[in-house]
């Protein structure tokens, strides 16, 4: 497994995966041609990452903008995670938004209640 970022475009976010920082990151506008294809993707970096020898793995959300279909499809790929995780705590989810946004932070809080995840809802400034 090797540490990989992916550029932003206008309907894909931005993907960092650093093994250093025991990161996946995604943030941006998540609106993919192909949702299937882009969750894949993120569903084999996670498992392909080694636990055993690491801290748990923060998957960091900073969304500006996703669609309904994008949406379902991260709650499934959340889902897998947690499913994933077990008792060995292999994973945890910072869940970023705008100050004032409270769309943004309500759908955090939606999330948060389906998962049994670590799940940290974060305030930045606009």
């Amino acid at each position: 497994m090797q540490n990989f970022e992916t550029t932003e475009t206008f309907n894909t976010p931005r993907v960092k995966f650093s093994l250093d920082e025991n990161l996946l990151e995604l943030e941006g506008r998540l609106l993919p041609e192909d949702p299937q294809l882009f969750f894949d993707m993120l569903a084999q970096t996670l498992g392909q990452y080694d636990h055993e020898s690491r801290d748990p793995l923060t998957i960091r959300i900073y969304l500006y903008y996703y669609n309904t279909s994008s949406g379902k499809r991260l709650l499934h790929f959340l889902q897998s995670a947690d499913e994933m995780n077990g008792k060995r705590n292999q994973y945890k989810v910072e869940w970023v938004f705008e100050e004032g946004d409270e769309d943004t932070f309500e759908e955090g809080e939606d999330f948060k209640s389906q998962l049994d995840l670590e799940f940290n809802i974060v305030e930045v400034e606009g």
